[in-house]
């Protein structure tokens, strides 16, 4: 036999229904006995030749019993299946509402395929074995008992044997319970690895087929297969031991109980009629038995899906989770400002995400959070959902710290468009409706016109009602983001969240697309937050800019504050296309004036704000390539470089040349006047140069701070 103690406690609410189908398993089990006890009666009356009146009472006994029982197996197969139902309902909510409390982050590191086999092929498995496997072992330990009362009251030397064996044939199979379960244990990881690599052979199918590896990669799913066909021919080398150990109980059990019978009648010790009664009434012993042995291997599958099911349930977060219990009333509509106060947050130990993380958002603001790839950036998307929760600092929106507010209270005033466009399969309508069901017909079409795709929905043949596909695929890429926008502005949010919502985009959709968004927001007077790593759209989407690296914040400020006023080499190099160019070298004051003294030897002026540098300071000397200019006198540059790449661009020509301190870009609106190979003679407007410090990487004077006043914020 198989139970799981700790399965049995995730059907608490069921059980009363579980009990039901065991009792009327426990009356179908009576009504068995009573038949053949009638039965024996009839046939020994027959046999003594009684006329046909003293033996028709007990036949429509008999009769009535066999009708009687077969309303209670049906009463009791449909209260099973009511059960089952029950049962995979209650677990699969279960199993969701755990994965939703692990949250993004703990999924990211799963196996899709491995998780979808616990909530869909486990419950499965686990529905059967709550359903028939131990209801049936229920009735199965109850009916020898039952029966030996019955059988004992004519003989019970006879029913001591029949006893014997029935327990023989329950308690056997357990001298190999262990194998068992190893046995299935190997088969749900042999099927776990199968489901995992098939899904992603299906979902990355086009990958498979350029590069080449179809072949490959089904020869990988072969060998899983057989992995997956050796253990379960296994479970079923197994499943026949045990019922082979119940079939020997029943065998031996019925023999016995035949020779001692016999032995007792032609002894005197018995009558032919008690006989009779009991050999009938005794293969009823069995049948419960015979009934188990059909679903012992449903109840071992049942117990090697517990194992996956318990490992989800196990499962820790790896974030904190917020404490809903803690959440206290707020007002019906939130003010939409949000601040981080001196955030820190690590997904691991190792995996620091922010630290000391601060800024504020006012309302109706257009805030981009920009930085390379790691930076934290999606990161502060994620805890304002309330998929994380700091382990330091506090995340406020509308003045309420965000893990006091009710979950829902807090996310009705959200709306995300990410990178990951997700759409479900069914119509434009139903996607457009999914975070606001109850929205009229009018509201679905406002939010489309909005999002600039109504005129292409009601060019459909069915319009609202037309169907998308699996992931919306049967829409090009810019008709799926504009969905996404449709479906986020319905919900009627005060704070839009963009998480690189053009990444995915080819270069003049984005640029289509980043008008579009910006347009909106100039509508709807929304708070927004543009997450990106690409600096342009951050420039040309955000009233101010949160630079990020590491998890630090570089340098707060607007778009042309950090172009012209970056607080350091990071921002400088990070804010702008072409990026800043950068020069090596050190202070030097060859006739009493500070001077630039680049590793390659040449010399190049000081910005007009003096830099507060010591001779012989290693700095960083830098300049943007629209402020580098070609010389037109021959005699009058600071350098002349080697011209390494021309690249035309229509309206400018980018030239890139080498020199011993590095390269430098140049944006030129000539054409064709330089190739490849060219000394270009360059000069540098020192008014707009910035200096660095190498060490630290602080800017130390120039740009536009040395004609105004710098206003950029810092962090």
């Amino acid at each position: 036999m198989y139970f799981d103690s700790r399965l049995w406690q995730l059907t608490a609410g069921l059980r009363a229904s579980m009990a039901g189908g065991i009792f009327l398993g426990l009356l179908a089990l009576a009504a068995g006995i009573a038949r053949y006890v009638f039965l024996g009666q009839l046939l020994a009356r027959v046999f003594d030749g009684a006329p046909w009146q003293d033996w028709i009472a007990p036949a429509l006994c008999v009769g009535a019993m066999v009708l009687l029982r077969a309303g209670f197996d049906h009463w009791r197969t449909v209260q099973a299946n009511r059960t089952s139902a029950a049962i995979q309902q209650t677990l699969r909510g279960k199993l969701y509402d755990r994965i939703v409390a692990l949250g993004p982050a703990w999924f990211a590191n799963q196996r899709t395929g491995g998780v979808m086999l616990t909530v869909v092929d486990g419950v499965e498995q686990l529905q059967t074995f709550f359903g028939q496997y131990l209801p049936q072992v229920a009735i199965a330990a109850a009916a020898p008992f039952a029966i030996f009362a019955v059988i004992a009251f004519w003989d019970v030397p006879t029913a001591l044997v029949f006893l014997a064996a029935a327990l023989f044939a329950l308690f056997g199979p357990m001298a190999v319970h262990m194998l068992a379960r190893r046995a299935s244990q190997a088969r749900t990881r042999a099927l776990n690895a199968f489901g995992e690599d098939f899904l992603d052979a299906v979902q990355g199918l086009p990958t498979l087929k350029s590069y080449g590896q179809g072949k490959a990669w089904g020869q990988r799913l072969a060998a899983r297969a057989r992995s997956l066909s050796d253990n379960t021919f296994w479970v079923l080398s197994v499943s026949l031991l045990t019922r082979g150990i119940s079939d020997l109980g029943v065998a031996l059990g019925a023999a016995l109980a035949l020779t001692l019978g016999t032995w007792r009648v032609a002894a005197g010790d018995m009558s032919v009629e008690a006989l009779l009664i009991v050999l009938m009434a005794g293969t009823e012993i069995f049948r419960p038995l015979r009934d188990l042995r059909s679903v012992l291997h449903r109840g071992m599958l049942g117990q090697s899906a517990a194992v996956s099911i318990h490992a989800l349930m196990d499962a820790k977060p790896l974030t904190p989770v917020p404490d809903t219990g803690a959440a206290s009333a707020a007002p019906a509509r939130l003010a939409p400002t949000i601040e981080f106060d001196d955030v820190a947050f690590s997904y691991t130990p190792e995996r620091p995400a922010h630290q000391g993380l601060a800024f504020r958002i006012a309302a109706g603001e257009r805030v981009g959070i920009v930085g390379p790839s790691g930076a934290g950036k999606s990161t502060i998307v994620r805890l304002l959902l309330r998929e994380g929760v700091p382990q330091s600092g506090s995340i406020r929106v509308g003045g309420h710290d965000v893990n006091t507010l009710d979950t829902q209270t807090l996310l009705s005033h959200i709306a995300l468009v990410s990178q990951d466009i997700t759409l479900f399969h069914g119509t434009i309508d139903d996607n457009l409706r999914l975070g606001r069901p109850d929205a009229t017909h009018e509201q679905v079409r406002a939010a489309a016109r909005a999002a600039n795709i109504d005129d292409f929905i009601m060019a459909l043949p069915d319009g609202y009602a037309t169907r998308i596909g699996e992931r919306g695929l049967q829409l090009s890429g810019g008709q799926r983001q504009r969905v996404a926008m449709g479906r986020a502005i319905v919900r009627d949010p005060k704070v839009f969240l963009f998480d690189e919502p053009l990444s995915n985009l080819d270069a003049k959709l984005r640029v289509q697309m980043r008008a579009e968004i910006k347009a909106l927001h100039q509508r709807l007077k929304t708070t927004s937050i543009y997450v990106t790593h690409d600096q342009v759209e951050a420039m040309t989407m955000a009233d101010r800019i949160v630079v990020m690296n590491g998890g630090k914040i570089e340098q707060v400020g607007t778009p042309l504050e950090l172009y012209d006023n970056p607080a350091n080499l990071f921002v400088a190099g990070f804010i702008g296309s072409p990026a800043m160019k950068f020069l090596d070298g050190g202070i030097e004051q060859p006739s009493g004036v500070p001077v630039f003294r680049a590793e390659g030897g040449f010399q190049l002026p000081l910005p007009t704000e003096g830099v507060g540098a010591q001779k012989g300071q290693r700095v960083v000397y830098g300049v943007r390539p629209e402020h580098i200019g070609i010389a037109r006198d021959s005699g009058d540059f600071h350098f002349s470089p080697l011209i390494q790449v021309i690249e035309p661009m229509g309206s400018e020509t980018v030239i890139v040349a080498g020199h011993a301190a590095g390269t430098v870009t140049v944006s030129h609106r000539g054409r064709g006047e330089y190739r490849p190979g060219d000394h270009l003679p360059l000069i540098i407007d020192p008014s707009v140069a910035h200096v660095f410090d190498k060490l630290s990487g602080r800017r130390m004077a120039g740009g536009w701070s040395s004609m105004r006043q710098d206003t950029s914020t810092r962090a």
